[in-house]
C-alpha cells in the first residue's frame, strides 16, 4: 500500500516539479486596517493579500511596505457578494457603496423566493451577483461592482492585483431549506443548476471587466480551490487547507487539492492553521506553484519560510538541500535539511 501511494504521488506531481524550490510565505489579509508594527512585519513577505480598505484607513502604511521591499506584491482584497448588515466602522468604501444601494438599488439585494434576505454569513446581506440580477440604467449588480472597485480602489498603483472572496461559481448550495434563492426576482424558488449556471455567467462578467480594464500583468486570484475560471484567475486560496468539498474525498481531500492546485495558477495559496504549516510547506514544496499562509490577519513570519529546498534530484522527494516525507493520511510530514 505503501508503494501504491508513493506510485500515485510520483504520478500525480511529478510533471509539475521543474526548478527548485523555495518555500513561498504569504500573509492573507482581510482586515481593514493595520496595527502601528504591521508595514515592518509584512515588508518580510513577497506576497501580501490585504483588506482594500487598509488604502482609506492606512495609505502611509502601504507605502512604507512598498518602500522596505519594492519586489513586493500588495494583492487588494474585498467581498463583492455581500455587504455588513448593518454597516459597521472602519470601512469607508464598502460603507459609501451599501448607502449608494439602499438609496438607488435595492432591487441588487439578493432574496429568497419569500421576499426576505438572503443570508449566508451571519451580519451581512447577500447581493445578487448572479447574469439573472435586474438591470438598472442598463447595467447588472456584478458590472457595476467591478466599475465601483476599479474607479474607487484597483485604480491606484500600490496595488498590484486583486483577491475575490467568494469566487466560485456555483451558488444554491449556500441555501436551502423551506426559502431559496431567487435571483431573478419573479417571486418563485430558482432552480438549482438554473442558479448556478447565473451565478456563474455573473462572476464572469465581473471578472472580465477587471481583467480587460487593468491587463494580463495585474494579478487575480479568488478564493474556493476549484479550477473554474482559470482563464481569469492567476491562482487561488485552499481555505483551510486540505479541504474535501472540490471532489476527491480521500485524505481529506488531499489529492483533489494537490491535482486542483497544478491547475490554479501560479499564485495559489494553501492556507492552514499553525499546526499544519509544515504539512502544508511540504506538500507546496511537490509543486512549483504554491504560497502558504497561516489563516487570516497573521502577520508572522514563519522560520518554516525561510526554507530553500534548492532543484529537485529526483521526482517525488528529494532536493539538493532537503528531504520530504508526505503523509496525506495522518496530516504529516518530515523536512530533513541536508549538510552542506
Amino acid at each position: 500500500m505503501k508503494n501504491l501511494l508513493l506510485f500515485s504521488l510520483i504520478m500525480l506531481l511529478a510533471p509539475a516539479i521543474a526548478l527548485g524550490q523555495r518555500t513561498k510565505g504569504t500573509v492573507y489579509g482581510t482586515c481593514p486596517w493595520l496595527g502601528p508594527h504591521a508595514a515592518d512585519s509584512l515588508a518580510r513577505f513577497d506576497f501580501v493579500i490585504l483588506d482594500m480598505e487598509n488604502m482609506f484607513n492606512n495609505y502611509d502604511s502601504l507605502v512604507k511596505i512598498k518602500k522596505i521591499n519594492p519586489k513586493i506584491k500588495l494583492i487588494c482584497y474585498s467581498n463583492p457578494m455581500e455587504i455588513f448588515d448593518p454597516r459597521i466602522g472602519g470601512r469607508p468604501l464598502q460603507n459609501s457603496w451599501t448607502d449608494e444601494i439602499y438609496a438607488k438599488y435595492q432591487s441588487w439585494l439578493l432574496k429568497t423566493n419569500k421576499g426576505n434576505k438572503a443570508i449566508f454569513y451571519h451580519g451581512m446581506r447577500m447581493m445578487n451577483l448572479s447574469s439573472a440580477c435586474p438591470k438598472i440604467n442598463g447595467v447588472i449588480y456584478s458590472e457595476w461592482m467591478a466599475n465601483i472597485l476599479l474607479t474607487k480602489a484597483l485604480k491606484d498603483t500600490i496595488w498590484d492585483g486583486y483577491t475575490m472572496d467568494n469566487s466560485g461559481g456555483n451558488c444554491a448550495w449556500m441555501y436551502s431549506g423551506k426559502e431559496k434563492i431567487d435571483a431573478d426576482n419573479d417571486g418563485k424558488p430558482d432552480a438549482d443548476t438554473t442558479l448556478d449556471r447565473t451565478w456563474s455567467e455573473g462572476i464572469r462578467i465581473f471578472l472580465t471587466k477587471i481583467r480587460q480594464a487593468k491587463g494580463k500583468d495585474f494579478i487575480i486570484i479568488g478564493n474556493k480551490g476549484s479550477v473554474e475560471f482559470s482563464d481569469l484567475f492567476d491562482g487561488k486560496i485552499f481555505e483551510d487547507w486540505p479541504n474535501d468539498y472540490l471532489g476527491d474525498k480521500r485524505d481529506n481531500g488531499w489529492w483533489q487539492c494537490m491535482a486542483n492546485a497544478k491547475k490554479t495558477g501560479p499564485y495559489t495559496i494553501f492556507q492552514v492553521s499553525e499546526k499544519n504549516l509544515k504539512f502544508a510547506i511540504a506538500s507546496a514544496a511537490l509543486l512549483d506553484n504554491v504560497h502558504v499562509a497561516v489563516w487570516q490577519n497573521n502577520y508572522k513570519f514563519y522560520p518554516e519560510f525561510r526554507i530553500d529546498f534548492g532543484k529537485p534530484i529526483d521526482t517525488f522527494r528529494q532536493y539538493e538541500n532537503a528531504v520530504i516525507e508526505v503523509d496525506p493520511a495522518k496530516k504529516e510530514a518530515k523536512i530533513f535539511i541536508l549538510k552542506k
